[in-house]
C-alpha cells in the first residue's frame, strides 16, 4: 500500500567513468536535474494510479575522498589531485544539494512525504556513514535508515483510508 522511492543516490553520484576516461575534465552526475525531476513525477504517477501510496526519499552522499581512494586503487591510478581540482567533497555537496532540493520541491508540488534518512546518516561522523566502497550505507548508518523509512510508512499508512490501514499494520 506504500512504496519507498529510494532513487538518487546513482543519479545524482558522479560518472566515475566519464570523469576517469577524461582525467577529471568531465565533472557530471549521471541524470541531469531536470530528468530527475520528471522520473520522480512518473513514478509517483504510476504509483498514485495503482493505488498505492509513494513515500520520497530524500538523496545521500557519498565521502568523495574516501570513495576516490577507493576506486583509484581498483583501477591503478591516484584519482585525488582530479577531485581537489574540482571542488572535492564541498563541491559533491553543493551538486548533491541540488537534487536534494528536487525531492523536496517534487515533494510540495506532489503533497508526497519524504523520508529523510539522507539527513539523518548525515549526523553521524563523515568517514562513520559509509562502508569500504565509501558508497553504501555503513551498519550505523543502515539502523538510522530502518527508523527513519519505518517513522515514514507508518506516518503514511496512518493516513490510509481504514480498510487499507488493516492491512498495511498487518
Amino acid at each position: 500500500d506504500a512504496v519507498l522511492l529510494v532513487l538518487g543516490g546513482s543519479d545524482a553520484d558522479l560518472d566515475w567513468k566519464r570523469f576517469i576516461v577524461s582525467r577529471g575534465r568531465r565533472v557530471q552526475s549521471n541524470t541531469p536535474l531536470h530528468r530527475f525531476a520528471d522520473n520522480l513525477r512518473s513514478l509517483i504517477r504510476m504509483i498514485t494510479m495503482s493505488g498505492a501510496a509513494p513515500v520520497l526519499s530524500d538523496v545521500p552522499n557519498q565521502d568523495v575522498l574516501a570513495r576516490g581512494a577507493w576506486l583509484g586503487q581498483h583501477i591503478g591510478q591516484n584519482l585525488m589531485p582530479w577531485i581537489e581540482a574540482g571542488g572535492g567533497q564541498a563541491e559533491s555537496d553543493r551538486r548533491l544539494a541540488e537534487y536534494n532540493q528536487i525531492v523536496e520541491d517534487v515533494s510540495a508540488e506532489t503533497r508526497v512525504d519524504v523520508a529523510r534518512w539522507a539527513k539523518g546518516i548525515s549526523t553521524l561522523p563523515l568517514a562513520d556513514r559509509f562502508g569500504p566502497d565509501a558508497t553504501h550505507p555503513s551498519a550505523p548508518a543502515h539502523r538510522i535508515i530502518a527508523r527513519v523509512v519505518e517513522q515514514s510508512i507508518r506516518s503514511v499508512a496512518a493516513q490510509l483510508p481504514p480498510r487499507r490501514r488493516i492491512v498495511a499494520e498487518a
